[in-house]
């Protein structure tokens, strides 16, 4: 297309062109109010009821970014804000941030909220973190009965433990010791034995073929000692094996109750340190709420929506000039072969003639 065909359709096609660039613009700003609505964030610090212990972490009870995304948050926020309020729910959104590295694992959380009314976005997310922090306080403060029946399953597992142990060993006991020791050491004997009576089994053959009979009974006594050995151990690994399900069944039972045990006592142990320290100290918020910029973002799809408006208009104006090429007349032939005509035919002429 030449610089004068596009004049010529950029004259006739600009209304066009115009309102699907406006068009695209005003798609933008309709993406950009509902999907990009204004967001009001906080941060806050929580000690994790269960992270108190340096040498490990745990989850919480009731970790803080479950609370954030509860229905019961959303609706103790709304009734907060007062009659009037539009519902919360599903406006509320948190972050988790983990340190990855240092001694006390103290978690990030970052609570946003969005509402198409930025001063409603920055009261909902402090009410947010208000509401948030009494829940957490709430459903996560160790009191006497907690730490009683934990103590309780504690001793349970104990006595699981003792019952336990006294069985094994009793087991164990009558039968000659540790069985599972018993047979781990007659079947390296047994394999043992096999390979000495392979090795007896070949040499008494190459004797026969090569000696010619001599030495041929010394052969067979070692081969007929072995075999006997062999059978001895055979029978002794068979009586072992019968017993082997009893004896499993008895370690796992002690092997149970022994990680139950250790459960507990790390349970407790956590517990009785959250209890130590009071819960509002281990919950902080870090900064006031402020908005949550998201400029970068709306310039991008503003940005998208201009080329994608840029690319209909051209498209339309490349409509238009092929229409305008399509009724070019005599005008349109002397100016492109730059010479006079001699003549019309009309085109009914034409149809005419044939």
């Amino acid at each position: 297309m030449d610089m004068k065909m596009f004049k010529l359709a950029l004259r006739h096609a600009w209304p066009a062109a115009l309102l699907l660039m406006l068009a695209a613009l005003f798609g933008s700003y309709v993406y950009v109010q509902k999907r990009i609505p204004p967001t009001a964030k906080a941060s806050v610090s929580v000690r994790d009821p269960l992270t108190i212990n340096p040498s490990e972490y745990t989850a919480a009870q009731v970790a803080f970014d479950a609370i954030v995304k509860s229905d019961r948050l959303a609706e103790n926020v709304q009734k907060a804000m007062g009659p009037g309020t539009p519902s919360v729910a599903g406006k509320l959104s948190v972050e988790v941030m983990i340190p990855s590295n240092g001694i006390n694992i103290s978690p990030l959380y970052v609570v946003r909220a969005q509402d198409p009314d930025p001063k409603r976005a920055l009261t909902m997310v402090k009410t947010a973190v208000d509401e948030a922090r009494k829940l957490y306080i709430q459903l996560n403060q160790v009191g006497s009965s907690q730490l009683a029946s934990v103590d309780r399953q504690r001793v349970q597992a104990s006595n699981d433990l003792a019952h336990a142990t006294v069985a094994l060993n009793a087991f164990n006991a009558a039968h000659g010791g540790d069985v599972g020791t018993q047979l781990s050491t007659v079947r390296a004997e047994f394999a043992g034995v096999s390979d000495h009576l392979a090795q007896a089994k070949a040499d008494l053959a190459t004797v026969q073929r090569v000696s010619g009979g001599t030495g041929l009974s010394a052969a067979n006594a070692r081969v007929a000692a072995y075999l006997t050995q062999l059978n001895d151990t055979r029978a002794q690994l068979m009586l072992l094996a019968a017993l082997e399900p009893q004896y499993q069944n008895l370690a796992s039972e002690l092997s149970t109750a022994r990680t139950s045990v250790q459960q507990f006592d790390t349970l407790h142990a956590s517990l009785a340190a959250n209890a130590a320290q009071p819960i509002n100290d281990q919950i902080k918020a870090l900064d006031d709420a402020t908005m949550d910029s998201k400029a970068l973002m709306k310039i991008l799809v503003y940005l998208l929506g201009f080329i994608v408006g840029l690319l209909a208009a051209m498209g339309a104006i490349y409509l238009e000039a092929n229409r305008l090429r399509s009724r070019e007349g005599t005008e349109h032939v002397i100016t492109a072969l730059c010479a006079p005509t001699l003549g019309r035919i009309p085109r009914r002429a034409v149809v005419e003639v044939k």
